[in-house]
């Protein structure tokens, strides 16, 4: 167990925090990629999730590629984020990954 008083402990609270804020970071971006791809500028969105690194961005990148027609590169996004592809609209899709990420 650390002592609360040393160097060290705190080092370990700095770097918890850190991630919490890129996280939080991580998920405003996300929410922002979902809402520009409702307000149909696509590209806009297509930019956000291409620069974050995550299961949940993987699966948002697949969705934009089904959206926009591309199954098979929208497949291999799905495979990324460890997704099956939905047979249900994407208006459904949409739905379900914006109450996702707004859940976080």
């Amino acid at each position: 167990m650390l002592d609360p008083t040393s160097e060290r402990y705190g080092i370990c609270i700095s770097i918890v925090v850190v991630k919490g804020n890129m996280m939080t970071n991580e998920i405003n971006e996300l929410k922002r990629a979902l809402e520009l791809d409702r307000d149909d500028d696509w590209d806009s969105a297509h930019k956000i999730v291409q620069r974050i690194e995550s299961m949940d961005s993987y699966w948002i990148h697949a969705y934009l590629h089904r959206k926009e027609g591309a199954l098979g590169n929208s497949s291999y996004w799905y495979n990324r984020a460890k997704k099956t592809m939905p047979e249900y609209d994407l208006d459904q899709e949409w739905n379900e990954l914006y109450e996702y990420i707004a859940s976080k």
